[in-house]
């Protein structure tokens, strides 16, 4: 897992690391993260996973559809080129509020990779509290230091 900060360029490419793209595989996925501010990046097998999940949630729960519109309904799948880079749509990169030139964060998350402007990212990091200071009473977590 790593942190990587890429360029957006003219087109609304981005580069997709190499060791990403070789765990990831050729076909992928971005879409609405849970997470304000963020898109997510599924490999192929596991946006269906997601999309499975999703689609059997019940149809009369009015968060269910929107949880559908919003992860199903705004989902892109992407390849790609022969240099790495991927095209999301204007719209997806408008959702995050990034700009052709501006620089991004992906953060590799094992299942998913999450994308956030690098501004965007600084400044949450800026926001939230240290981790020494959260309460992780809820989560039993060995080895972690």
């Amino acid at each position: 897992m790593a942190r990587y900060t890429h360029v957006i360029d003219a087109k609304g490419r981005m580069v997709l690391p190499a060791k990403l793209r070789e765990t990831m595989g050729k076909i992928l996925y971005i879409t609405h993260s849970l997470d304000r501010g963020f898109l997510v990046l599924y490999s192929a097998h596991n946006f269906a996973s997601v999309r499975d999940q999703l689609e059997a949630l019940p149809g009369t729960d009015p968060i269910a559809r929107r949880l559908r519109r919003e992860i199903i309904g705004e989902a892109l799948m992407v390849t790609a080129d022969g240099q790495g880079r991927l095209a999301f749509s204007q719209e997806l990169w408008d959702h995050i509020e990034v700009n052709p030139g501006d620089s991004v964060c992906l953060i590799d998350m094992g299942s998913s990779v999450q994308i956030c402007g690098l501004d965007f990212y600084k400044a949450s990091l800026e926001e939230e509290p240290p981790l020494d200071e959260l309460v992780l009473d809820q989560y039993e977590i060995k080895g972690i230091l």
